[in-house]
């Protein structure tokens, strides 16, 4: 309470960084770090964890922007993203941006903060989850090599399970999609007909006949596909610890998105292979 009396008592002041590429603003007692995503800036060693706490508000510019892009047509958000900020392009792993575009950006956050509603979404759920996410980040994935072995021997079995268990039901081993497509359009053709809306794609037809025993295969199979492919690389890698590179806004939707290894494709009924390091 002292130090921000002591802050209170200051002029207003704004300071720019080139070098680390942030902004710290200092007025009404309140000191802000402005950023361009704080999640990379603390795994880069742009900044250290540490000093956060030095600082009363942290904005994370690219968060707020990318969140103002997803609420152009909501009546809360409506009128936060200025025109002249509409031609600015930030790439989704995009690590930094200049300090003129983050000057904009910053214009952004404090219009986009100023709508309790968006403040209160950015504070209790976006900016945690960033700081929450470097933390856990720090001590990487465990997966030591008998459980990899295991692990994929298990799904090289299901796979053959299912592949066999199509063929009973299709006549052709699952990883033939153009029959197996062929077998669910004559199975369900008087639907398709009926619909013409629907997707006539494969994939269409799993999403809408999702009860059926060959679709539930299918479904399963594309599960130990893509648990097999993040297996494939934790193999590849000879380590048993390995530290993920996350994206905070990695999708046009604001999704977090992983790779090198993609974990989170990974399917959560696997994910109990996976443990924090031993003690």
């Amino acid at each position: 309470f002292e130090n921000f009396l002591k802050r209170k008592m200051q002029p207003a002041r704004v300071d720019k960084f080139e070098a680390q590429n942030i902004i710290i603003e200092q007025k009404d007692g309140v000191k802000k770090l402005y950023v361009y995503d704080v999640y990379n800036a603390l795994t880069s060693k742009r900044m250290q964890f540490s000093r956060l706490k030095n600082f009363d508000f942290i904005i994370d510019v690219k968060i707020l922007y990318k969140m103002a892009f997803l609420g152009l047509d909501h009546k809360q958000y409506k009128d936060i993203l200025p025109d002249d900020l509409l031609p600015v392009q930030l790439e989704a792993d995009a690590v930094n941006v200049d300090m003129a575009t983050l000057e904009k950006l910053k214009e952004l956050a404090d219009k986009a903060l100023s709508r309790p509603y968006f403040h209160q979404l950015y504070k209790t759920i976006e900016l945690p989850f960033a700081l929450a996410l470097y933390q856990y980040a720090q001590t990487g994935l465990y997966l030591p090599s008998e459980r990899i072995q295991t692990f994929a021997k298990k799904i090289e079995q299901t796979r053959n399970a299912i592949n066999f268990n199509v063929q009973k039901e299709v006549g052709v081993f699952a990883s033939d999609s153009h029959e197996v497509k062929k077998y669910l359009e004559d199975k369900y053709h008087y639907e398709l007909l009926l619909n013409t809306n629907s997707e006539t794609d494969l994939d269409g037809i799993i999403k809408r006949q999702k009860d059926d025993p060959v679709v539930q295969q299918l479904q399963m199979l594309d599960k130990l596909n893509r648990a097999g492919a993040v297996i494939s690389e934790f193999a590849r890698s000879n380590r048993e610890v390995i530290h993920p590179e996350y994206q905070i806004i990695g999708t046009v939707t604001g999704r977090c998105t992983a790779k090198k290894p993609a974990i989170l494709s990974f399917p959560k009924v696997f994910r109990s292979i996976f443990s924090t390091m031993p003690d």
